[in-house]
């Protein structure tokens, strides 16, 4: 069993530095837990385990207004109307909605 994770650990180390060489230094985990583009992911026994739940604590604290309203719908009933009125974002809210809106829908996708 040790000289089979002697050869595994070789061979891993082998194609890692070949994708090195292609593609330069890279960051590699290993073991039974890894984080990759907001997922955890945990190898246990013969089972493997995703959770985004991390991640999407991270988006909701994000948030620069509190977010402990409760609603029963995430639409508003005058969704489909236009304000004219109502005050543009600054480019920091901009961006910042732009980015908690990136994060939700690769939750919701994933």
């Amino acid at each position: 069993m040790k000289f089979q994770k002697e050869i595994e650990n070789y061979v891993l180390t082998k194609v890692v530095n070949k994708l090195e060489e292609h593609f330069g230094k890279l960051e590699v985990s290993r073991g039974r837990e890894h984080d990759f583009l907001g997922m955890r992911i945990k190898f246990v026994a013969n089972e493997v385990h995703i959770s985004m739940k991390d991640y999407i604590w991270e988006t909701i604290d994000m948030f620069p207004e509190p977010t402990n309203m409760k609603v029963t719908s995430p639409a508003k009933k005058d969704l489909n109307e236009i304000n004219n009125k109502a005050e543009k974002l600054t480019k920091n809210k901009r961006e910042l909605y732009h980015s908690i809106v990136a994060k939700l829908l690769w939750v919701m996708k994933r």
